[in-house]
């Protein structure tokens, strides 16, 4: 267990705000806070805002604690502008409504590092490290409606992950994921390539989509490396079915502690089953031998010139 307060020191720190109506903002949002919030993570976040909805769906209340913040995370200069800062969306199911945001710089010791090698769109990443808060009104038209914070950091998703949550120590409850947009969506590396430290991370709670794109050099970095955090086995129980989002099927699983030696195999056929990628990782992926840092840099450099590597794709 974390000490109190430590995620708001933590993002604080890193923040550093500096005009008036930075350090204002940040005070307000720190208020409305418990000491020690519930942080949910959505990476390649886009304009979606349906993490702030799908906890009052059937059975998630009886299930889960609601988390108290909500993290975004995507490194695309487009969502910076006020056309996508200041939105208003409604699909006949639900609407999302931006009530307030405010833009401000990061200036606290994070390497904001849009590696082109990760990305399919480096040409249109935001040059600075920013982060946009946002009071977040999602209505849905069965369910009722919620009134969120939102702290959209405009990084890319493991350039976000390795410097908030392995270099300085945030700690995150609830991991959501749906449709990240590997190749053409922009990220050329899933995010699933980190679920080997959502455990250490403090996770408990995770809905996602089942689809999984293995790397083996980088899955091997976060299943056997980061020492700064120890990876933690687990095993997961799916909880809930949720209904088809953006043509995806998604679960809602409870993380628990495991003492199980292939843990990391068992869990991934759990978050593959039933998926287009329905096979865990081999075990050759999961490999006690690393490759060099030249190795690496060579192997991202033949990723960027073939584009049709966005990861092994498992089929039935």
């Amino acid at each position: 267990m974390y000490e109190n307060g430590q995620n708001i020191r933590i993002l604080d720190r890193l923040i550093q705000p500096e005009s008036g109506k930075d350090r204002e903002t940040l005070d307000r949002l720190w208020a409305s806070l418990p000491q020690n919030p519930r942080i949910c993570w959505y990476p390649s976040a886009g304009l979606c805002c349906r993490d702030l909805m799908v906890w009052q769906s059937p059975g998630m209340s009886e299930h889960f604690a609601e988390p108290d913040l909500f993290i975004h995370t995507d490194y695309l200069a487009d969502y910076t502008g006020p056309r996508y800062t200041h939105f208003e969306h409604s699909d006949g199911l639900a609407r999302t409504k931006v009530l307030s945001t405010h833009t401000m710089p990061i200036r606290g010791r994070v390497n904001h590092h849009i590696r082109r090698s990760f990305v399919t769109l480096s040409n249109n990443a935001v040059a600075q490290p920013l982060v946009t808060i946002k009071e977040v009104m999602a209505e849905s038209f069965k369910y009722g409606t919620t009134t969120k914070p939102v702290m959209y950091f405009h990084f890319e998703n493991f350039s976000w992950f390795d410097q908030f949550v392995i270099r300085h120590g945030l700690r995150l409850s609830h991991f959501f994921k749906v449709r990240e947009g590997c190749g053409f969506g922009g990220a050329r590396y899933s995010v699933s390539n980190l679920y080997p430290k959502l455990a250490a991370a403090g996770c408990h709670t995770l809905v996602m989509d089942s689809e999984v794109h293995w790397i083996d050099w980088l899955l091997n970095q976060y299943y056997l490396g980061k020492p700064a955090l120890p990876t933690k086995a687990f095993e997961l129980e799916r909880i809930q079915s949720l209904r088809r989002l953006s043509g995806m099927a998604v679960h809602a699983y409870q993380l628990k502690p495991s003492q199980s030696e292939d843990w990391f195999q068992a869990a991934a056929a759990v978050i593959a089953n039933n998926a287009v990628w329905d096979q865990p990782p081999p075990a050759e992926a999961l490999s006690t031998q690393f490759k060099s840092p030249m190795n690496y840099r060579r192997m991202l450099d033949e990723d960027m010139m073939r584009p049709d590597r966005y990861g092994r794709r498992f089929r039935p």
